[in-house]
């Protein structure tokens, strides 16, 4: 505690050198809080009024001087975000409190729907950081890995929700100190602070803690379920190596885990990368410290080297995640500090943080998936030129060689789920109609079922009472219908009807009937039979001709009556052979020549 020390409170350029408490809050993974409360007459004596002050900068100055002599201080830059005005029990002394957070603050907007196609991931926070830019000196943007983000959707967040939940998810340093705002690696600033000199009390505290675990993710693209084992880590100071001991002797099962991350088709190595930071973070948390000081410098992402002058069995170097300044207006301060083994310092990671994304409907935009898996892409109504990646259609059916495949046309409405309910896993579960695009076949009984594509090819299932039938047709005519009712098949064309296999055999119980309107012709490579078990007839109106290099007559007794017969051999002798008698008999003469 620091019992010779400064402060000013700088708002919107007036100074406040007087006031009778300051509380400062400063969370590396929260927004950082500070409450100021003052007295009323000066602002009276400035022309202000306390709700004048609401938004404007605030410029936090304390300066401490230790046990040592030495001088350390806090600045701190924020935005008054609220004023409460009143009075005094004894009704004589008017008060006004300040408070306020840091520039971070001003992420905090209305929940929002974005999405970015491949996009760095230091794009992406360069774009939402921007908000802070006119109230902090600085912005640092360093990912530890700034890789191609294939398709990262804000849903219903605001910016601070989001990047936060980007660095939770990637393992990325995400804080304000102050003065400087941090996205990603950074290089911390060391403190040598001593127990008891400059730091007044303070607590080391090792915990067990589960650390095995099983981490599996089906990547669609290669067919392949990827499994990953949680890597067994045991580094650091002693006591993080006796905690995570402990913790792997105790806890010796792994747990079975599926990821719900939106991976790419590097998911194998992005399976590894997430593991292992998730380990690492609960490692980093097997250790923590947490004490009071008097030296107003030290600001959370910072690194106390902590030296015992009891103990040295007690001490270590700690990375900040929080700390906590109370000033009091008789010059009185100290902070409550928070910290984690900096050997093993890991920001926070978060498995499963995406936001809760409910099913909705979609336009199709292209339906040409060029790796030929039967995907599409979309765009949802909170979309204006961009679409979701390449996404899967559950179909009814499916494998290798066979399934049921049905695309939908581009400018289709479609039905979409997700994935865990992750905005970034969606997938198609089917098309809708609606008002503009209505069916053709609505019936108050549900008896027609169909199955049409674009071009007019139809299946249609009929199941009214008395006309039950299938029909398959096209637009110009074809048709083929099975008929319940009469028990038939009728196969329709407007041109013509080709049959072509390597037997074909046609089998009824009674007639069959072949009727042409022109002509009827029959063409076969050899051998050609006509067999009937009674009566086979032939006949033609005008001309019947039969043309063969031989023809054969086999029969008991053959007839033949005309109104003229003629038999006449061109070329050769005419032959008459009987085995019995030859009659020749005419109604009139008969002539040999």
């Amino acid at each position: 505690m620091s019992l010779n020390s400064s402060a000013i409170i700088t708002i919107d350029g007036q100074q406040f050198r007087q006031f009778k408490y300051l509380s400062l809050l400063q969370p590396i993974d929260g927004h950082h809080e500070f409450s100021v409360h003052i007295y009323t007459d000066w602002l009276l004596a400035l022309g202000r009024t306390a709700i004048s002050l609401l938004g404007k900068e605030v410029l936090i100055t304390i300066n401490a001087v230790l046990d040592n002599g030495r001088t350390e201080g806090l600045l701190f830059n924020g935005i008054v975000s609220n004023v409460t005005m009143g009075g005094t029990a004894d009704g004589n002394l008017e008060y006004c409190i300040v408070n306020g957070g840091c520039p971070t603050i001003l992420m905090d907007n209305n929940p929002d729907i974005h999405c970015y196609e491949q996009q760095k991931l230091s794009v992406i926070i360069q774009e939402h950081l921007k908000a802070c830019k006119g109230f902090v000196n600085e912005i640092k943007i360093n990912p530890a890995t700034d890789s191609l983000l294939r398709y990262t959707v804000q849903y219903r967040e605001s910016s601070y929700r989001f990047i936060r939940r980007l660095a939770e998810q990637r393992g990325e340093w995400f804080f304000y100190n102050g003065q400087q705002l941090f996205f990603g690696k950074y290089k911390p600033k060391e403190w040598n602070v001593n127990y008891p000199l400059n730091v007044q009390e303070f607590s080391i505290n090792a915990g067990i803690s589960p650390g095995k675990g099983i981490h599996k993710n089906y990547e669609y693209r290669k067919g392949c379920l990827y499994t990953e084992e949680w890597p067994s880590l045991n580094n650091g100071s002693s006591y993080v190596q006796q905690a995570c001991s402990a913790s792997n002797q105790l806890y010796n099962q792994p747990s079975l885990y599926r990821s719900r991350d939106s991976f790419s088709s590097q998911a194998q190595s992005e399976l590894s990368r997430l593991v292992a930071i998730y380990e690492q973070h609960i490692v980093a948390n097997r250790v923590t410290v947490k004490g009071k000081s008097g030296n107003a410098g030290v600001r959370v992402g910072d690194i106390i080297n902590l030296s015992n002058g009891k103990d040295k069995r007690l001490q270590g170097s700690f990375l900040l995640t929080k700390v906590h300044h109370h000033y009091s207006g008789n010059g009185t301060y100290y902070n409550l500090f928070e910290g984690i083994a900096a050997e093993t310092a890991m920001p926070k990671v978060v498995l499963d943080n995406s936001p809760y994304c409910e099913s909705q409907r979609a336009i199709i935009v292209d339906n040409n998936d060029p790796k030929g898996l039967g995907r599409v892409k979309v765009r949802f109504d909170w979309q204006t030129s961009e679409s979701s990646p390449w996404i899967r259609i559950v179909m009814p059916y499916g494998g290798p060689g066979k399934g049921v495949y049905f695309v939908p046309e581009i400018n289709e409405e479609v039905w979409v789920a997700f994935e865990g309910s992750n905005p970034e896993l969606p997938y198609v579960l089917g098309a809708q109609y609606n008002g503009r695009e209505t069916p053709e076949w609505n019936d108050s009984e549900n008896n027609i079922k169909v199955i049409k594509t674009r071009s007019g090819h139809t299946i249609q299932f009929n199941d009214s009472a008395g006309k039950e039938q299938i029909s398959i047709h096209n637009k110009v005519g074809n048709s083929i219908t099975f008929d319940s009712w009469d028990k038939s098949i009728s196969i329709k064309s407007p041109e013509s009807i080709y049959l072509e296999a390597k037997q074909l055999f046609i089998n009824t119980q009674e007639n069959i009937a072949i009727c042409a309107g022109e002509s009827f012709s029959c063409y076969t490579g050899k051998d050609l039979n006509l067999q009937a078990t009674e009566l086979l007839q032939l006949r033609a109106e005008s001309e019947n001709n039969l043309v063969a290099e031989k023809h054969t007559i086999h029969a008991k007794e053959v007839e033949c009556t005309a109104g003229k017969i003629k038999l006449e051999s061109t070329k050769e002798n005419l032959e008459i052979i009987c085995a019995a008698q030859i009659d020749i008999q005419s109604k009139e003469k008969i002539s040999l020549f």
